[in-house]
């Protein structure tokens, strides 16, 4: 059964927002998102495979009693990165920085293990995935032209690739018949 409702998953949005602020402060950009606002926006982006169960002792992750005496048991999560990206590039305050300070700390409240600089170079290849195929040959150049956007100068070829591979190792991009593609839902 899938549910829409990420109060399952122990996400702290106070805690959450108070860092997107001060990381937003520090970049010099704004976050102007309401904990309602984002709450509302993250269950329309994230849908969580749920099992009920009788048992406390079950595969999965086990979260609390439902008032019918069964446990719900939850088996995988579905994030939408397009909604989560699409929905952010329109409201107009949110900078490209602040996409990525948003989306580093929401991986973090879900105990996914992403750095902001990867979040940056999937970011840079989500953005340009739509004008250009992306290959082995314009692979780094793209990515060297977007990442000023999110914060960071020159970057060499080799930490690009790198950061390239590790993105392909976590599910967030995958290569088509030598087309590196970016992955738009990301399970865990």
């Amino acid at each position: 059964m899938l549910e829409r409702n990420i109060d399952l998953l122990d996400i702290n949005l106070i805690q959450m927002k108070k860092k997107i602020e001060k990381e937003s402060r520090f970049e010099d950009t704004l976050f102007d998102y309401s904990i309602d606002d984002m709450k509302a926006f993250l269950n329309e982006a994230i849908e969580i495979e749920v099992e009920e169960t009788e048992d406390a002792k079950t595969r999965g992750i086990v979260k609390k009693k439902n008032g019918t005496g069964k446990y719900i048991s939850i088996k995988n999560v579905h994030i939408s990165m397009k909604i989560i990206l699409e929905g952010l590039a329109l409201k107009k305050d949110m900078t490209p920085i602040s996409i990525v300070i948003f989306l580093y700390n929401l991986f973090e409240q879900l105990c996914l293990d992403i750095s902001r600089w990867q979040m940056s170079v999937y970011m840079s290849l989500y953005e340009a995935r739509s004008d250009i195929n992306i290959t082995d040959e314009n692979l780094v150049g793209i990515i060297a032209g977007n990442i000023g956007k999110y914060g960071y100068e020159k970057i060499n070829a080799a930490d690009i690739m790198n950061t390239v591979n590790e993105l392909y190792n976590m599910g967030l991009l995958d290569i088509d018949n030598g087309f590196y593609k970016v992955e738009e839902k990301v399970y865990y």
